[in-house]
C-alpha cells in the first residue's frame, strides 16, 4: 500500500468532491472524535493552499477519484518510501523530526 502513495504536490479530486486539493503530506495523523487515526494523506485546497487548520482534509488513497497532477518523484521520496514500508510509522516521523532540526535555513514557528 505504501508504495503506492502519490507524491506530496500531487493534485487529486476525491469521490463525490468538486474542489480540487492538493497533497501536503503523507501518512498522517488526524484526530475524529478525539481518537487519533491514521491516514495516507493530508491535503489543503487547490491553488489556494493552506488557509488555516479547519481547511486540512486527511483522506486515505481508495478515497481519490482522479490523479490530475503527480506531484515530484526522486530518490529521496523513493527512499521515504521504502522507510515507511519497512518500518512503523511512529518510528520514521521521529526520524523525520529529528533530520528536519538539523537544518538552520528556515524559521521555524507554531500553529495557533
Amino acid at each position: 500500500m505504501v508504495k503506492e502513495l502519490l507524491p506530496v504536490g500531487s493534485v487529486v479530486l476525491l469521490n463525490g468532491g468538486t474542489k480540487k486539493t492538493v497533497i501536503m503530506g503523507i501518512m498522517q495523523f488526524g484526530t475524529i472524535n478525539n481518537e487519533k487515526i491514521s491516514f495516507d494523506y493530508v491535503a489543503v485546497p487547490y491553488p489556494e493552499g493552506f488557509i488555516g487548520l479547519d481547511t486540512l482534509l486527511f483522506f486515505n488513497h481508495l478515497d481519490i477519484n482522479e490523479v490530475v497532477f503527480d506531484g515530484h518523484d526522486d530518490a529521496e521520496r523513493r527512499n521515504l518510501i521504502q522507510m515507511l514500508s519497512e518500518n512503523p510509522m511512529d518510528d520514521v516521523q521521529s526520524k523525520l523530526i529529528k533530520n528536519s532540526n538539523e537544518s538552520d535555513n528556515c524559521v521555524r514557528g507554531e500553529l495557533p
